[in-house]
């Protein structure tokens, strides 16, 4: 999409013309006595240095300007991200266009001596397969506002999947390290990427930061949670 309608386009479409110009006129016209006869003539070889010229100067503008955008596809990937909206996640697939990530409804719990996360049934929609190239995207609401995150591997009971910080049981949140790249600040976007493939399993991303195996308050917080559920299977 940036390549179209770009200076680089433009200049890749005049080689192309000049080439179908040269080649009605110059070159297809004649017979195959004739093609042999202009080829190695300085007739041709003057024909050729008008092209070379000609491409050079085309080839230059392109050049300069692949140099200018490329920081910005260096950035964040060619990930197209305009699909986020505010408070929002996606995934990209093996460097894939990005899948938003559906919120599910679950019960979300924080505090010093007890926290957790639950949701009901032990199916989830979503899926991966081990192995997979996964980076997630998140999208914050305001440019001041921190962007806390943390990834969850639940357990799967009967009839729920849970996770759950206790002070008394000595239980703490299976979180999984990441690291995180902000790649746009007027949208708060930022790049996630786990620090090792993800192991078969259940797992949610919320925005909320987990620390010492439980989930921290933060007043003031306009994010939601926001909470996302996917599976890793074989």
């Amino acid at each position: 999409m940036i390549f179209e309608g770009s200076a680089a386009k433009r200049a890749f479409g005049n080689c192309e013309r000049l080439g179908h110009v040269w080649k009605k006129t110059s070159y297809n016209v004649l017979n195959t006595e004739q093609r042999n006869i202009f080829e190695g003539s300085p007739l041709s070889e003057l024909s050729n240095d008008i092209i070379r010229i000609l491409g050079k100067k085309y080839l230059m503008k392109s050049l300069l300007f692949a140099l200018l955008v490329s920081p910005f596809l260096m950035t964040n990937g060619g990930i197209d991200t305009s699909i986020m909206e505010e408070n929002s996640m996606a995934v990209s697939i093996d460097g894939g266009a990005l899948q938003v990530l559906e919120s599910e409804k679950a019960f979300v719990s924080k505090g010093e001596n007890m926290s957790k996360i639950s949701i009901k049934g032990t199916e989830t929609t979503t899926q991966f397969k081990k192995g997979s190239d996964l980076v997630f995207y998140t999208r914050g609401r305001t440019r001041t506002e921190k962007m806390p995150l943390a990834i969850i591997k639940m357990e799967v009971g009967k009839k729920k999947r849970t996770a759950a910080y206790n002070v008394m049981s000595g239980k703490r949140f299976s979180s999984r390290p990441f690291f995180a790249k902000q790649i746009d600040a007027n949208k708060m976007i930022y790049r996630v990427t786990p620090n090792s493939p993800l192991e078969v399993g259940v797992y949610c991303i919320l925005f909320s930061r987990c620390s010492e195996g439980n989930l921290k308050m933060q007043p003031g917080l306009r994010l939601l949670n926001n909470q996302c559920f996917f599976e890793i299977i074989e």
